[in-house]
């Protein structure tokens, strides 16, 4: 609103007007005839008063000429447009020169890679387009005090910056951006035609995205992406010609919801640079639903750290409850689990669900999973991608015994009992083993060290040079018994103690687990009469091992340490294994496995026919094998995930990522009920069509769906037929994906994250086409027109309020108001001389 060269910046005050006639009819029309002469004064006060109020709250501001009108001229020099906009410009320049009510200077701007004025006689290069710095050159040539008006000639095409930020800069200060759009010249060009994105996609997930280029000639450029406006990936290619091409980049998702992704294209050779960027919504789905159960200690977080699962842990005993969830998990990790533990319900049912709803099933560990574990003749068998048998033992294998004796002196002449048992023990072994002895009297001493057991006549000295006496401290026997076995290399590995069970209390059990972790069994001998020790039987068991008892000098047990005509195979691998992985696996793509150091124990099995290897020990033993079952898939990882087998893996680099990437390759894809969600807009709205199918890919279930945008919900849909839905809801918040939500009668749930269809870049349209957006977002901000004529550009320059300089009068009126009103009181206050035979007046 303006007035005589005034603009009010809040008109909506002068409604406050309004109450001027009701204060006048109370102040002055109601009263009688003599109230009203004696209050005229005070209300004619009071009503200027409310007038000088409202009219400071409407922000009036004055403006006054500064008298010269400037015209600046901005080329675009690019190579999209050749030499036509500048020719365009001179024309226009000269036909503005000669117009009577032109403006008073016109100056001229060339925009290139950098913008400059034409009278500095130099031309910066035409590889691109700097419009933001073009204009805010324009603006700095227009002084302070005087109108001016921009006018571009250009197809709008800008390859840095944010122009549309300048043109309103110059709109706030009363300078209008006027365009003239020039067509792109014909030339050498390529551009991203389209994009496809892998579905659904996974957070934590690297996938290939493959990228359609169209050139009309070839070349080499450069692929970028960009994934909400970070750098993604990008690769050097090679046009080899004209015609069209794929090329893929390796992009990680990110977090669930939507994305914008952006791929730009870049040559030095490429004339059109308006349609070198490429913008396509994506949706990253919700995380896989993981339950781990894992038998022992450990948390394998470590290894799903930013991976973009959704971690569930379980113990073996209560996976069962886990498998009954209305939405089943989309993978299942037995983690030295053993099969008891875990259950023939749970069992039964994991086999189900991997059968027929294509949960994924990794079975991981050694010595409580596979045929250690039990898993011979469950359900589970013939679902895993290699044999669970055990070879029988075809020679002797090599054994290395630490005997550990009690010497202390509550043993006495038992002493001479343990040493009997511990002859027939040493007679049981054979040249090739190895046998030590260590002694416990309140220390711990070797008698003999490990040696082979051909040695006879030392090894039965040292035995024979034992006596009693001493307290009994038995812990610092069995650690030291332990790190004596780990640098040994035979097939077996035994620790036996032979004691009368009276030894101190200590953390036991943490120690003998993890020596049978390591393939070491302990077994325990009570020595002497007396009934059953359960410090003893615990320790056994435990340990793996077995208990004997040795009463008397007549009733010796047979120590069984080996059993080369009946026994089976020990199934454990020796020390070092080096891995190697499958030529030209994807999933190992990154991995550099050469170094990777050697591991320290696996599981020995055989793959089943069929079965893909990708990691392997030796020739031909699995590491790591696959295979599709039923609608799932199944894995198998022949060693720890945490623990001693894994050795210097566990602090390897590559460890976590190789194995997340293995993960990603079981975790169900298919096979299971699934929401099918297109996303079409209509205007400012978008149509939702959403589809409910079960794992065959039939209409799944009558129910209510519900739309969902940052947690809150935002709309319903209704059943237009079995299993579809549909809904048409706003989209003006700015939001790059809804979440779909369908809930059946059977308190089923399905989700899925779906992108939100946008204004998306499509290159083929903008090809020879002039980008008339952009030129739209300069001319908006200060009312510029479109294609002028020199005769309108020198009219509208005329009228910029650009040229007149601003005055803020509000400061100046709610001055002048204060005084009044301090006149008004003092004039009430302050009574004049008094008339003869009457009173002072008084005011209210």
């Amino acid at each position: 609103m303006s007035l005589a060269g005034i603009r009010f910046m809040e008109p909506w005050a002068f409604l406050a007007l309004a109450l001027l006639p009701l204060y006048l009819y109370w102040a002055h029309f109601s009263r009688s005839p003599l109230e009203r002469r004696r209050l005229a004064w005070v209300t004619l006060l009071r009503s200027l008063l409310l007038f000088l109020v409202v009219f400071a709250l409407a922000r009036p501001v004055l403006f006054r000429s500064a008298g010269e009108r400037v015209a600046v001229l901005v080329e675009d020099l690019s190579e999209s447009v050749g030499d036509r906009a500048r020719l365009k410009a001179r024309d226009f320049k000269e036909a503005l020169a000669s117009l009577e009510n032109g403006p008073d200077r016109i100056v001229s701007v060339l925009a290139g890679v950098r913008a400059v004025r034409a009278e500095a006689g130099v031309e910066p290069p035409r590889e691109g387009t700097d419009l933001e710095g073009a204009l805010r050159l324009a603006g700095a040539l227009v002084p302070a005090r005087a109108a001016g008006e921009v006018i571009l000639f250009s197809d709008g095409g800008a390859d840095r910056g944010r122009p549309e930020r300048e043109a309103l800069l110059l709109a706030s200060r009363g300078i209008p951006v006027h365009t003239v759009a020039v067509p792109r010249k014909p030339g050498p060009d390529a551009y991203p035609l389209s994009l496809e994105v892998p579905d659904p996609w996974y957070p934590g997930e690297t996938r290939e995205v493959r990228v359609l280029l169209e050139a009309d000639r070839g070349g080499r450029g450069l692929l970028q992406a960009f994934l909400d406006g970070r750098p993604g990936a990008k690769k050097t290619v090679d046009l080899p010609g004209r015609g069209r091409f794929v090329f893929s980049l390796a992009l990680r998702a990110g977090s669930p919801g939507g994305h914008l992704l952006e791929i730009r294209w870049s040559a030095p050779w490429d004339g059109v640079r308006g349609n070198d960027v490429l913008r396509v919504p994506l949706a990253v789905q919700d995380p896989p639903r993981v339950v781990w159960c894992r038998g022992g200690p450990g948390d394998p977080a470590s290894l799903l750290e930013a991976a973009g699962f959704a971690l569930e842990r379980v113990r073996p005993g209560d996976l069962s409850r886990a498998l009954a969830s209305p939405v089943p998990p989309d993978l299942v990790v037995l983690d030295d689990a053993p099969a008891g533990a875990v259950g023939e319900k749970a069992l039964a049912e994991l086999a189900r669900l991997v059968t027929f709803n294509g949960t994924g099933l990794l079975m991981a560990g050694a010595t409580s999973s596979f045929g250690p574990g039990g898993y011979a003749g469950t359900p589970l068998e013939p679902l895993l991608p290699v044999f669970l048998e055990q070879r029988e033992e075809r020679r002797d294998p090599s054994v290395a015994l630490v005997l550990i004796i009690d010497t202390s002196g509550s043993m006495g002449n038992r002493v001479d009992l343990a040493k009997e048992v511990a002859r027939l023990a040493i007679r049981r072994l054979k040249p090739h083993d190895k046998v030590g002895i260590v002694e416990f009297y309140g220390h711990k001493r070797w008698a003999a060290p490990l040696q082979p057991a051909s040695n006879q006549i030392e090894i039965m000295r040292a035995l024979n040079r034992l006596q009693a006496g001493g307290g009994t401290v038995l812990l610092p026997a069995i650690e030291e018994a332990y790190y004596g076995l780990l640098d040994v290399t035979t097939r077996f590995k035994h620790v036996l103690i032979l004691t009368d069970g009276g030894v101190e209390r200590g953390p036991f059990e943490s120690l003998v687990r993890r020596m049978a972790e390591a393939g070491i069994t302990v077994s325990t001998v009570l020595v002497g009469p007396g009934r059953d020790s359960d410090f003893l039987l615990n320790l056994a068991q435990w340990g793996r091992g077995r208990y004997y008892q040795a009463p008397g000098r007549f009733d010796l047990p047979e120590i069984i340490l080996k059993q080369p005509t009946s026994s089976l195979l020990p199934p454990f691998l020796p020390p070092p294994l080096q891995v190697r992985g499958k030529e030209g696996a994807p999933e190992l793509k990154g991995i550099d496995l050469a170094q990777a150091p050697p591991l320290s124990g696996a599981l020995e099995t055989r793959a089943r026919p069929g079965a893909e290897v990708l990691l392997e020990l030796g020739k031909g033993v699995p590491l790591f094998a696959r295979w599709p079952y039923g609608l799932g898939r199944t894995a198998c990882w022949t060693t720890q995930t945490q623990g001693p087998m894994l050795g210097d893996w566990a602090a390897w680099k590559g460890y976590g990522p190789l194995f997340r990437s293995l993960l990603r390759t079981v975790v169900r894809r298919g096979g299971r009920p699934r929401l099918e969600v297109r996303m079409e807009r209509e205007g400012d709205r978008v149509r939702v069509l959403a589809r409910a199918v079960d794992s065959a890919g039939r209409p799944l279930f009558p129910g209510e769906m519900d739309v969902f945008e940052k947690g809150r919900r935002i709309g319903s849909g209704s059943e237009f037929a079995p299993g579809r839905f549909q809904a048409l809801l706003p989209a003006a918040s700015g939001a790059k994906a809804w979440r779909i939500r369908v809930r059946g009668k059977g308190g089923t749930i399905l989700s899925a994250w779906a992108a939100l269809p946008g204004k998306t870049f499509r290159a083929e349209e903008a090809l020879g086409r002039l980008d008339e957006d952009v030129l739209a977002s300069l001319r908006a901000p200060g009312g510029g027109l479109e294609d002028p004529s020199p005769r309108e550009a020198a009219r509208a320059l005329t009228s910029a309020p650009g040229g007149r300089l601003p005055f803020l009068l509000s400061p100046w009126l709610l001055l002048l108001a204060l005084f009044l009103y301090l006149f008004e009181v003092l004039f009430r206050r302050l009574p004049p001389p008094l008339p003869p035979g009457g009173s002072g007046r008084v005011y209210p």
